[in-house]
């Protein structure tokens, strides 16, 4: 190119210092050469960067698929995915297909579906008499109108949920459910059973927590080998005192389940006990009650986070599971059990309890104080259940504690940006009612 450029070059200067009249077409000469030198040169250089674009996307065959000498020999899999041989001219569907029709393996369980069910987003027609507090799919506080009329959803597999669990359909598909994912997993059965033991391993089983000075009992849990659940345990001070401040004995444990951790060891609560023949058992708080003589507790047999609210005798061992009261303080004509939340607390004395209950989206939002829970057995009192505290906000969660020196009840509110806490002091519990709205005081 440069050649052909200096050598027309002079050649045009000679012809126009000998004759002037040939410059004009000497120059057009010139311009027609170098014009195509560069079609010659850049044409082929274009057709590569062309060539080369294109070969870039072709995507490359999955790495499933690739010849197993791709792999370092010290790296092969003993057996590599896609048992069956694999020949990288076939396609990825073939080969998946093939891979599957090998597999002994069951077809997955399909839940039917009813192609006729639909839900309803919009304003209920009041002819239809719908629940107006279900059917709207809107936030609350939305300026926007709800839809008029309704709009159907389909949704074929509503009809899977259940929340009394009892469907014997979808309890049948949920068992063949389990079936076949334990069908699929078999062969790792090893692999589960070798990371059990190694967690196994790093832990001490039997166990025990450090004891907490509770009037004149020392309170802590113990766990033991081969069981799956702690054991709530006290011993007496005795002469080590009977106040909050007694000094904690030196701990002679020779690391057998069968010594006690302190003399005159009692276990008061075995969750071991409360799970057996049960699918599901989940405890929420223990406590003890102000004399001692009882227990409060909420278990969870459910796994839906919806516990009931019991309290023991533990001089007796009877157990009592509380009760939804109706409006004279008898138990409801359903006879149905009280659900709660998981934090409760104990009043000033053993005949005041205090407890959350939750709204649809299992918030605990609402402080109830129940005095005279146990006036079924046999005091000439009725159960008195009184509204403390409700907080409506949905952005809040809420719960129920304690002060150290026993003398206030706290009713702890919480979102992710701010947080109140309201008590109630417990010398004047007797004093609270349903229609008082400063039965709790807000400090912060």
């Amino acid at each position: 190119f440069f050649a052909s450029f200096f050598s027309l070059s002079s050649t045009m200067t000679l012809s126009m210092v000998r004759n002037p009249s040939l410059a004009l077409p000497t120059f057009w000469t010139l311009y027609r050469r170098i014009l195509t030198t560069t079609t010659q040169l850049l044409l082929p250089i274009a057709f590569a960067s062309t060539l080369a674009s294109h070969l870039a996307f072709i995507p490359k065959p999955p790495a499933t698929l690739r010849r197993l000498s791709t792999f370092p020999t010290n790296q092969r899999l003993k057996s590599p995915p896609f048992a069956a041989v694999v020949d990288p001219t076939k396609s990825f569907s073939s080969a998946m297909s093939s891979s599957t029709s090998a597999s002994s393996h069951p077809a997955p369980p399909k839940p039917r579906r009813d192609e006729d069910r639909v839900t309803y987003a919009g304003l209920p027609p009041p002819y239809l008499h719908w629940d107006a507090t279900k059917n709207p799919r809107q936030a609350v506080d939305s300026p926007h109108p709800l839809l008029n009329p309704p709009v159907p959803i389909p949704d074929p597999y509503g009809w899977l949920r259940d929340d009394s669990r009892t469907n014997p359909e979808i309890l049948d598909h949920l068992k063949r459910e389990n079936e076949y994912s334990q069908s699929i997993t078999s062969h790792l059965e090893s692999v589960r059973e070798g990371i059990y033991q190694e967690f196994l391993n790093s832990l001490q089983e039997t166990d025990y927590s450090t004891p907490r000075s509770r009037g004149r009992y020392w309170y802590y849990t113990r766990t033991f080998e081969g069981k799956s659940y702690s054991a709530y345990c006290r011993a007496p001070k005795g002469s080590y005192g009977g106040g909050d401040n007694a000094v904690l004995p030196k701990i002679e444990w020779d690391g057998s389940k069968e010594t006690p951790i302190l003399p005159e060891e009692e276990i008061y609560l075995d969750v071991n006990e409360l799970a057996k023949d049960k699918t599901y058992c989940g405890v929420g708080a223990v406590l003890p009650s102000p004399s001692h003589e009882y227990i409060a507790y909420t278990v969870d047999y459910s796994g839906d986070e919806k516990y009931e609210l019991h309290v023991r005798n533990l001089r007796s061992g009877v157990d009592v599971a509380l009760k939804v009261l109706d409006a004279n303080g008898g138990k409801c004509g359903e006879d149905l059990l009280l659900e709660v939340s998981d934090s409760i607390e104990w009043g000033r004395d053993d005949n005041t309890l205090y407890y959350m209950t939750m709204d649809e989206q299992q918030r605990p939002f609402r402080l109830y104080q129940r005095r005279y829970w146990n006036a079924s057995s046999g005091t000439n009192e009725s159960a008195v259940e009184t509204l403390l505290k409700e907080e409506l906000d949905e952005l809040y969660w809420c719960d129920v504690s304690k002060s150290l020196d026993e003398k206030y009840i706290f009713m702890d509110m919480a979102s992710k940006e701010t947080s109140e806490v309201w008590f109630l002091a417990t010398e004047e519990e007797e004093s609270v009612s349903s229609s008082n709205e400063e039965n709790m005081k807000c400090i912060a």
